[in-house]
């Protein structure tokens, strides 16, 4: 049967099964309505009946056919909701072509479960990809989803903090090595060898410091040559650099 009127046929299932029913009454009605037990086996035959309406009719499954592969699927065979995805295993009242039993939706395509399909058919003439059903072990994702990209400022922006973290883990490192150098050598230092390079430290300082200034005095003069109030301003600005440098 095709698909899109697989639905219909549900729904008109009822109906269809309670004709048949009463075709087939009717039927026995007549050919036994001479018979002195007429009544009897009208009765038997609504027992009869009543049993082949609940038990064999109501639960007759239908059967579509896949327009990919072209094999026969039973819509009353366990399902899982694409809306809700939960388990419908009551395939004679609630089948894949009817509605799910948990949250009411109508499935708009089911997956083909067949080996070497997987294709969706659909249920409906709007052709609804999204939130179709599936067999029970069919796997749960199905539809492709583009994968999430980083944007090039996002990929700048990480590639920088990657590099920022390296260059730290570097400068601490380098000062943890410095730190343990400058601790192995006091112990190692006598006295006067400490005194030595302390001295060498602060003379070193106060030239270099002095000789900053001396250059930058002739650079000053040199520029201000034509300002003195803006000449006096750079002397006593190296003066008192000077000072706190030495």
């Amino acid at each position: 049967m095709n698909a899109v009127h697989a639905r219909i046929r549900f729904r008109l299932r009822t109906l269809e099964n309670l004709a048949i029913v009463a075709v087939a009454f009717s039927a026995i009605a007549v050919t036994v309505s001479n018979s002195p037990l007429a009544w009897i086996i009208d009765f038997a035959a609504m027992g009869i009946l009543y049993f082949v309406f609940v038990y064999a009719l109501e639960r007759r499954a239908i059967e579509i056919e896949c327009p990919h592969c072209a094999k026969h699927i039973v819509t009353n065979i366990p399902w899982i909701c694409g809306f809700c995805q939960k388990l419908n295993e009551n395939g004679d009242e609630f089948p894949f072509v009817h509605k799910c039993k948990a949250c009411g939706a109508e499935p708009r395509a089911y997956k083909c479960h067949h080996r070497g399909c997987s294709k969706l058919i659909f249920l409906g003439r709007d052709e609804l990809e999204a939130n179709f059903a599936r067999c029970v072990n069919a796997p749960a994702v199905e539809l492709e989803t583009p994968a999430i990209t980083e944007t090039e400022a996002e990929k700048r922006s990480r590639e920088m903090k990657d590099i920022e973290h390296e260059t730290m883990l570097c400068e601490l490192n380098a000062k943890l090595n410095a730190a343990k150098e400058r601790a192995e050598m006091a112990k190692k230092k006598t006295p006067k060898e400490r005194l030595e390079k302390s001295f060498e430290s602060h003379h070193s300082t106060t030239m270099g410091a002095r000789e900053i200034a001396r250059a930058k005095r002739k650079e000053m003069e040199e520029k201000y040559k034509d300002d003195p109030e803006m000449l006096k301003d750079a002397l006593d600005a190296i003066d008192d650099w000077l000072a706190k440098e030495i």
